[in-house]
C-alpha cells in the first residue's frame, strides 16, 4: 500500500495507483477514503471500468444505490455480471437498471430473487 501511496504522491494523475489504494481502503472498511481514491482515479481516467465498479461498491455499502447506478452504467452493460460481489444490493441495482431478476447460476442471493419483485419488467 505504501508503494501506491508513494506513486500517487509523485504523480497524482496515476489512476492505477489511486484505484489500488481505493480497493485496499474498501477492503479495510474505510469507505470514505476508498470513495475519494476511486473518484481520483476517475478524474484522470474517466473510462476506468474497475474504478467505476469500485466506486459503485462503496456507494452500495453506504446504501446509495441510485448514486451507484451511473457508475455501473459507465462501466458498461457487460460489466453487470461482475457486480455479484456488491452483495445484497444486487437486486436493487438490477431493478434500477431495468433488468430481469438474477439467475440461479450468477446470484448468490437467488433464493430471495423472484420475477414478482420485478413485475415491471416481467
Amino acid at each position: 500500500m505504501k508503494e501506491f501511496q508513494q506513486e500517487l504522491r509523485l504523480d497524482p494523475s496515476d489512476a492505477s495507483a489511486a484505484y489500488e489504494l481505493g480497493e485496499a481502503s474498501r477492503s479495510a472498511g474505510q469507505l470514505e477514503e476508498a470513495g475519494t481514491y476511486f473518484e481520483q482515479a476517475l478524474k484522470f481516467y474517466p473510462d476506468f471500468e474497475e474504478a467505476h465498479l469500485g466506486l459503485a461498491a462503496v456507494l452500495m455499502s453506504q446504501s446509495e444505490p441510485k448514486l451507484a447506478l451511473p457508475h455501473l452504467q459507465k462501466a458498461g452493460d457487460d460489466q453487470f455480471p461482475r457486480t455479484k460481489w456488491l452483495g445484497t444490493g444486487c437486486h436493487e441495482l438490477r431493478k434500477l437498471w431495468g433488468m430481469m431478476p438474477c439467475n440461479k447460476r450468477r446470484c448468490p442471493n437467488f433464493s430471495g430473487c423472484t420475477r414478482k419483485r420485478f413485475n415491471n419488467r416481467a
